[in-house]
Protein backbone atom coordinates (compact mmCIF):
# COMPACT_ATOMS: atom_id res chain seq x y z
CA UNK A 1 0.00 0.00 0.00
CA UNK A 2 1.37 3.44 -0.55
CA UNK A 3 1.19 6.02 2.21
CA UNK A 4 -2.15 7.77 0.61
CA UNK A 5 -3.97 3.93 1.27
CA UNK A 6 -2.29 3.20 4.42
CA UNK A 7 -3.55 6.41 6.46
CA UNK A 8 -6.83 5.85 4.46
CA UNK A 9 -6.81 2.47 5.80
CA UNK A 10 -6.13 3.63 9.76
CA UNK A 11 -8.36 6.73 9.84
CA UNK A 12 -11.23 5.05 8.68
CA UNK A 13 -11.00 2.72 11.77
CA UNK A 14 -12.79 3.42 14.40
CA UNK A 15 -11.87 0.62 17.06
CA UNK A 16 -7.95 1.93 15.98
CA UNK A 17 -8.30 5.24 17.13
CA UNK A 18 -10.58 4.49 20.15
CA UNK A 19 -7.40 1.61 21.05
CA UNK A 20 -4.62 4.20 20.59
CA UNK A 21 -6.28 6.66 22.81
CA UNK A 22 -7.12 3.88 25.20
CA UNK A 23 -3.28 3.46 24.90
CA UNK A 24 -2.26 7.25 26.27
CA UNK A 25 -4.71 7.23 28.99
CA UNK A 26 -8.57 8.20 28.15
CA UNK A 27 -11.01 6.58 29.43
CA UNK A 28 -14.80 5.75 28.37
CA UNK A 29 -17.35 8.19 30.16
CA UNK A 30 -19.77 5.65 31.42
CA UNK A 31 -22.54 7.92 31.59
CA UNK A 32 -22.15 9.41 28.30
CA UNK A 33 -22.34 7.44 25.38
CA UNK A 34 -18.90 8.01 23.08
CA UNK A 35 -17.23 10.27 25.57
CA UNK A 36 -14.06 10.38 26.65
CA UNK A 37 -11.55 11.33 28.86
CA UNK A 38 -9.27 13.84 27.41
CA UNK A 39 -5.37 13.32 26.64
CA UNK A 40 -4.49 16.71 26.46
CA UNK A 41 -6.28 18.71 29.54
CA UNK A 42 -7.97 17.39 32.71
CA UNK A 43 -11.79 16.87 31.30
CA UNK A 44 -13.08 14.05 32.23
CA UNK A 45 -15.87 13.81 29.72
CA UNK A 46 -15.39 16.38 26.61
CA UNK A 47 -13.66 14.23 24.52
CA UNK A 48 -15.71 12.76 21.64
CA UNK A 49 -15.17 10.67 18.32
CA UNK A 50 -16.92 11.93 15.30
CA UNK A 51 -16.39 10.67 11.52
CA UNK A 52 -15.61 13.89 9.54
CA UNK A 53 -16.65 14.53 6.10
CA UNK A 54 -14.27 12.90 4.40
CA UNK A 55 -14.72 9.25 6.08
CA UNK A 56 -12.17 9.51 8.80
CA UNK A 57 -12.56 9.05 12.34
CA UNK A 58 -11.39 12.11 14.02
CA UNK A 59 -11.49 12.64 18.26
CA UNK A 60 -11.99 16.48 19.69
CA UNK A 61 -11.58 17.83 22.95
CA UNK A 62 -14.86 19.72 23.30
CA UNK A 63 -12.85 21.78 26.60
CA UNK A 64 -9.32 22.18 25.37
CA UNK A 65 -10.32 21.96 21.48
CA UNK A 66 -7.48 19.81 20.45
CA UNK A 67 -7.97 17.37 17.72
CA UNK A 68 -6.68 14.94 15.62
CA UNK A 69 -7.01 11.04 13.76
CA UNK A 70 -5.22 8.14 15.20
CA UNK A 71 -1.72 9.33 13.58
CA UNK A 72 -1.90 12.71 15.41
CA UNK A 73 -2.43 10.59 18.86
CA UNK A 74 1.29 8.65 18.22
CA UNK A 75 2.90 11.39 16.73
CA UNK A 76 1.62 13.92 19.96
CA UNK A 77 2.46 11.08 22.11
CA UNK A 78 6.04 10.14 20.88
CA UNK A 79 6.90 13.46 19.17
CA UNK A 80 7.43 11.82 16.16
CA UNK A 81 6.97 12.41 12.38
CA UNK A 82 3.88 11.82 10.43
CA UNK A 83 5.81 8.94 8.27
CA UNK A 84 7.40 7.38 11.52
CA UNK A 85 3.74 7.53 13.10
CA UNK A 86 2.11 5.61 10.08
CA UNK A 87 4.86 3.06 9.78
CA UNK A 88 4.43 1.98 13.43
CA UNK A 89 0.50 1.65 13.36
CA UNK A 90 0.59 -0.28 9.96
CA UNK A 91 3.38 -2.77 11.78
CA UNK A 92 1.10 -2.54 14.50
CA UNK A 93 -1.87 -3.34 13.01
CA UNK A 94 -0.66 -5.37 10.25
CA UNK A 95 -1.80 -2.99 7.17
CA UNK A 96 0.60 -3.58 4.23
CA UNK A 97 2.99 -0.42 4.00
CA UNK A 98 5.77 0.17 1.95
CA UNK A 99 7.34 3.69 2.19
CA UNK A 100 8.13 5.41 -1.24
CA UNK A 101 11.67 5.42 -2.42
CA UNK A 102 13.67 8.14 -2.56
CA UNK A 103 15.62 8.38 -5.84
CA UNK A 104 18.44 10.83 -6.34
Amino acid sequence: MNTYDAKQALITDRDILVKELEEVGAVKNTKQKDKYSCIHCSSSDALGIFKDDKGGYRYKCFSCNETGNVIDVLMKKDNITFYQALELLCGKYSIPYEKAKVTT
